[in-house]
């Protein structure tokens, strides 16, 4: 199957306002419970990683850092998580990087080399820290309910859900309509044949079961 010359980036990364910051020594000596918000299922990747911060966290600390996974969108979608995290609705935020630029700008284009440590700096101006990255996948689909994709043109009269408004204009070149939407929607829109396809991930369209109502599914270079 060949891949759609259209480019286009994703990266996961963990914010937080207020991780507690141990001792001298090392001990953690009050409890503290923190809530980590992502729209990932729960059988993903990314959300397993949660679950291993959490236990990490409670590892390490005796059990007095109590790490709370709201995985699937159940306490925030992927949009609201960096406003959420950066006002204290939750402590911990896993998100696409690009959500973030309302914050830092540079975020809708984190692939810039040497970059990273800007982002760094500039979220902890806003009262945010950036605790690293999860690692998403090297490519990313297309899944489509009836057209299947071949060149960039196929994509003409589709109406399509994109994750991040940075990539309006490339689609919108090569004839396709799309629409920036929480991927909790995508599912019911392409079952209801409101969407004609979405794109995310290769491990998203997976986990998120979207090829139940989808036909064909191209994958895409991430570079």
């Amino acid at each position: 199957m060949k891949r759609l010359l259209i480019v286009l980036s994703v990266m996961l990364f963990l914010v937080s306002l207020s991780l507690p910051v141990p001792g001298s020594a090392g001990v953690v000596k009050k409890k503290y419970t923190l809530h980590l918000a992502t729209q990932m299922p729960l059988t993903h990747t990314i959300t397993k990683a949660a679950m291993v911060l959490a236990q990490r966290a409670a590892e390490l600390s005796r059990n007095k850092i109590n790490v709370v996974v709201h995985a699937g969108g159940a306490m925030f979608s992927d949009r609201q998580i960096p406003d959420a995290t950066m006002s204290g609705g939750c402590d911990i935020g896993i998100s696409t990087s690009n959500t973030w630029a309302k914050y830092v700008r540079g975020m809708s284009f984190w692939e810039v080399p040497s970059t990273i440590p800007i982002f760094d700096k500039t979220l902890e101006t806003k009262g945010g820290k950036l605790l690293g990255y999860a690692y998403y996948g090297y490519e990313e689909g297309i899944a489509t309910t009836k057209v299947q994709l071949k060149r960039p043109a196929d994509v003409k009269g589709l109406k399509l859900r994109i994750y991040d408004r940075t990539h309006l204009p490339g689609f919108k070149a090569f004839g396709a309509a799309p629409v920036v939407m929480s991927s909790k929607e995508v599912y019911i829109g392409l079952q209801r044949g409101v969407l004609d396809g979405a794109v995310s991930g290769l491990s998203s369209i997976n986990h998120r079961k979207w090829f139940e109502v989808c036909k064909y599914v191209i994958a895409i270079p991430n570079l």
